[in-house]
C-alpha cells in the first residue's frame, strides 16, 4: 500500500470545489466519511498512476462486492460510494492529480454507469442510505423514511386541494398544475434531505440555498419558467396561510423571504456561469435537438463537443506560438506546477517599464489600482472563465467581485516585486511570474471559496500549501509567504493574520487568527497616476 490516506491533503480544496456541490443532498460529515473510504481504496495505487484501467477496476470491484442481487442496503452503499468516487475523480482529474484526463474519465464512467445501472435514475436509493446513517455521522437529526413520506404526502395533498380551490383561478398566469407540483416536491424533499426541515420549520437560508442549488445550479428550466418559480410558491403559501394548513405568520414570513431574493434569483437563473456542467450540456443538447434518451445521438454530440474544443484549443495555441510545435506546451494548464509555464504570463508592460520608478506610489491605493490595469498579466480576463463555486454561505459569485479581487492580486504582486529586496520572493522569478502567480492565487481563492483577503481562511492556504509541497513547488510556498509579509507591512493584512496564513501554507502549527482590515480605493486614470508619481518624485 502506497499511502493509507492519499486524499487527505486535498479535502479542503475538494470541499470548496464545484464538484462538491453535486453531493449537496448529503451533509458535509456524510460526504467526508465517504471521501475517507474512497481515499483508502485509492491508496492501492499511487494517485498519479490512476488511469482508465484503475477506474474500471475500482467500479467493477464495488459492483462485485455488492453482489449480483444486492439488497437495499448494499445497493444504497454501492450507489452512494460510486457517486462520491465519480465526483472525487472529476476533481482530481481537473487538478491533474491523476493520470486520466477529465474527458476520458467522463467517457469511461458514463459507459460503466450504463453497464452496471449506476446512473442518476438510481438516486432513490440514496435516501435509504441517509436513513441508515446515525446522527453522529450526518451531523443532523436522524433521517426518517416515515417523515420523508409524510412530508411528500401532505404537501402533495396541499397542492391537490389548492388547484381545486377558488384561489387557483387567481394564480400567476402560466403556472400549471404539473409545474407547481414539481416545484413543491423538489423544494420540500430537498429541504428535508439536506437540512431535516419540514414546511413548518423552514428558514430563509433553507429556502434560499435549496432553490439556488436545485434551479440555478442543477435543474434546466425554460426561460418562460424562470419568472414563475417564486410567484407560484408565493401564491401557494398565501393560500396555505389563509386556510390554516400552515401557520399564517410562518406563511407570510416565507413569502417575504422569497420575494426578497427574487430579483437576484432571476438574474442568476439566467447566468450560465453559475450552471453545473451537466445543466449546460443538457441545454446545449436541447438546442441541438438531441433527445436525452437517444444514447447514440448523445454520444455523437459529446464526441463532437470534445472535438470542437480540442480543435479550438489547437488553433489558439498555434496562433499564439506562430504555428510552432505545440507539443512543448501540452498539459501546462497549471502554472504553479510547471516551471516551463512561467513564460505563459503576458508581459503586459512588465518587461518594457522600469517598475522601480513606481515605488513612490506603493502606498497610494488609487495609483496602485491604475497600475494593476496597466500591468495585468491576464488582460484577456481568462480567469473569469475558470470553474468556480456559485455560492458559499451568504456569498454568491459575482463577475464584478471577481474582477476586483483579481485587481487586488495584481496589486499585491506588484507590491511584492517593488519591495523584493525586503521580502525576498524566489530569486529565479521575474516580474511577470511574481505578479502572475500572486494574481492567480487571489483568483483561485475567490473561485474556490468566494473570498477576498478580508475573508481568507487558513484552511484554503493550508490546502494550497500542501498541494504545492506535494508537487515539489517550494518556490511557490516561499512566494506566498513573501506576499503575505508584504501585505502585512502595507497594512492590508494584520500581522497576526499574515503569520497564521503563512504558517498554514508552510504546513506549520497555526496561531490564532483575527480578521484583516480591508484595503481599496477609487480608480484613477494612468495620466493621473503618472502626474501623481511626478509630484511625489519632486517632493
Amino acid at each position: 500500500m502506497f499511502d493509507t490516506d492519499p486524499l487527505s491533503p486535498y479535502w479542503q480544496a475538494f470541499r470548496q470545489s464545484p464538484e462538491f456541490l453535486r453531493l449537496s443532498l448529503y451533509s458535509e460529515s456524510t460526504i467526508h466519511h465517504a471521501y475517507d473510504i474512497v481515499s483508502v481504496e485509492l491508496s492501492e495505487t499511487p494517485l498519479d498512476q490512476w488511469g482508465k484501467t484503475q477506474v474500471e477496476t475500482f467500479v467493477t470491484g464495488r459492483v462485485a462486492k455488492a453482489g449480483d442481487a444486492p439488497d437495499d442496503t448494499d445497493n444504497a452503499v454501492l450507489l452512494f460510494t460510486y457517486r462520491v468516487f465519480r465526483v472525487v475523480m472529476a476533481f482530481l482529474a481537473k487538478k491533474q492529480l491523476v493520470a486520466i484526463k477529465p474527458a476520458a474519465l467522463s467517457k469511461v464512467l458514463n459507459q460503466l454507469e450504463k453497464t452496471y445501472a449506476l446512473g442518476p435514475d438510481s438516486s432513490r436509493a440514496d435516501a435509504y442510505l441517509a436513513s441508515t446513517l446515525p446522527p453522529a455521522v450526518t451531523g443532523l437529526a436522524q433521517w426518517q423514511a416515515a417523515t420523508a413520506d409524510d412530508i411528500d404526502s401532505y404537501t402533495a395533498q396541499w397542492v391537490d386541494d389548492y388547484v381545486v380551490s377558488a384561489a387557483w383561478e387567481n394564480r400567476p398566469e402560466g403556472v400549471s398544475v404539473g409545474f407547481l407540483a414539481a416545484v413543491v416536491a423538489d423544494l420540500t424533499a430537498l429541504a428535508y434531505n439536506r437540512y431535516r426541515k419540514t414546511p413548518k420549520s423552514w428558514t430563509k437560508q433553507v429556502l434560499t440555498n435549496t432553490l439556488y442549488w436545485n434551479y440555478v445550479w442543477d435543474m434546466p428550466l425554460e426561460a418562460s419558467q424562470y419568472r414563475l418559480l417564486i410567484p407560484a410558491l408565493v401564491a401557494w403559501l398565501d393560500w396555505l396561510g389563509q386556510t390554516k394548513r400552515l401557520n399564517a405568520t410562518k406563511a407570510a414570513n416565507y413569502q417575504r423571504y422569497l420575494q426578497a431574493i427574487e430579483p437576484q434569483f432571476l438574474r442568476e437563473l439566467a447566468d450560465e456561469d453559475l450552471y453545473a456542467m451537466s445543466k449546460c450540456l443538457y441545454l446545449r443538447m436541447a438546442e441541438a435537438g438531441v433527445a436525452q434518451d437517444d444514447d447514440a445521438a448523445v454520444d455523437a454530440f459529446l464526441a463532437q463537443l470534445v472535438g470542437d474544443h480540442e480543435a479550438f484549443m489547437t488553433a489558439e495555441t498555434n496562433a499564439m506560438l506562430g504555428a510552432a510545435d505545440t507539443a512543448a506546451v501540452e498539459d501546462t494548464d497549471d502554472d504553479w506546477a510547471d516551471d516551463e509555464a512561467l513564460a505563459d504570463f503576458e508581459p503586459s508592460g512588465l518587461e518594457t517599464f522600469d517598475l522601480d520608478e513606481f515605488k513612490p506610489v506603493l502606498n497610494d491605493p488609487e495609483a496602485m489600482t491604475s497600475l494593476a490595469k496597466l500591468f495585468d498579466t491576464d488582460p484577456d480576463e481568462a480567469y473569469l472563465q475558470d470553474e468556480h463555486v456559485p455560492i458559499n454561505g451568504q456569498r454568491r459569485w459575482q463577475q464584478a467581485e471577481a474582477r476586483r479581487v483579481h485587481s487586488l492580486g495584481v496589486q499585491a504582486g506588484l507590491r511584492l516585486w517593488l519591495r523584493r529586496e525586503t521580502f525576498l520572493p524566489p530569486a529565479n522569478f521575474e516580474a511577470p511570474e511574481v505578479v502572475g502567480h500572486i494574481a492567480e492565487l487571489f483568483d483561485i481563492a475567490y473561485q474556490d471559496e468566494l473570498s477576498d483577503p478580508t475573508r481568507w481562511s487558513t484552511d484554503f492556504f493550508a490546502n494550497f500549501g500542501a498541494w504545492l509541497r506535494h508537487e515539489g513547488e517550494t518556490d511557490g510556498v516561499l512566494l506566498i509567504a513573501s506576499m503575505l509579509s508584504s501585505q502585512a507591512a502595507a497594512g492590508l493584512l494584520t500581522d497576526a493574520d499574515a503569520q497564521a496564513l503563512s504558517a498554514a501554507v508552510r504546513g506549520e502549527p497555526l496561531p490564532s487568527v483575527t480578521k484583516p482590515t480591508k484595503g481599496g480605493g477609487k480608480v484613477i486614470s494612468m495620466k493621473q497616476a503618472r502626474e501623481l508619481l511626478a509630484q511625489k518624485k519632486d517632493n
